[in-house]
Parts: C-alpha cells; structure tokens; sequence
C-alpha cells in the first residue's frame, strides 16, 4: 500500500487535493504562455517604432573581447583547422587554455570563432 506525501501550499492550505495543484498548475502555465505573448508583441512594436533595444556599449565591448580572444587563438586554431570541432574544443581543453566562460570548450564555441577568423574547418 502506498502512502501520500502531504502538501502544504501556503496559498491553499493543508493537504490540497491533487485535482486542486493540477488546476493552479494549468493557470500558472497559461498565464506564463501569456507573458511570453505579450512580451514578444511589446518588443516587436517597440522594433516597428525605431526603437533600439539593448546595450549597444555592452555589445561593443563584448564584440572586442572576443576579438582579442579570437586574435590571440588565431596561431594555435591554424594547426588544428583540419580536425572536427568537437576536437579541437577537446584539444583546447586539454592545453589548459581558458574558454569565454571559463569552463571547458564546447564545439559550436570553437566552430564560432573559426568563423569569425575566417578559419575553414569541419
């Protein structure tokens, strides 16, 4: 026999039935439905009406960070241009060379700076 685990929902009380947390969990994903609704109309009016959204400072600094990164791989990248990404981000990897991140190299972020180096690969 098995045995229910008890909720307690603060907005609901006690041991509100399964049927009553289906319910509240429908409406929290439509109203989230809505959100994102009305969110990508508002951004698409403000676009329609000329406005420029983001940081384009932010952008721009990221934008030469990642030259700089680029730039300084670019040596390292035109010997290994011939192998897959997955293996080259591995080989990165393995140097001890940092990712954008900080963490390990990923494929599509080698395949990324290839591109933006103009470095033939896969």
């Amino acid at each position: 026999m098995s045995q229910r685990v008890p909720f307690i929902v603060t907005a609901l009380g006690l041991n509100v039935d399964a049927f009553m947390l289906h319910i509240f969990a429908a409406l929290a994903e439509k109203e989230r439905t809505l959100i994102s609704e009305r969110t990508k109309a508002a951004l698409a009016a403000a676009r329609d009406r000329g406005v420029r959204l983001g940081n384009q400072q932010q952008a721009d600094r990221n934008r030469a960070a990642a030259a700089a990164r680029d730039a300084r791989l670019e040596p390292v990248l035109k010997t290994l241009w011939d192998l897959p990404y997955r293996e080259i981000a591995q080989e990165l990897t393995d140097r001890g060379i940092p990712s954008p991140r900080g963490g390990v190299w990923s494929a599509m972020s080698v395949m990324r700076m290839m591109k933006r180096l103009g470095i033939d690969g896969d």
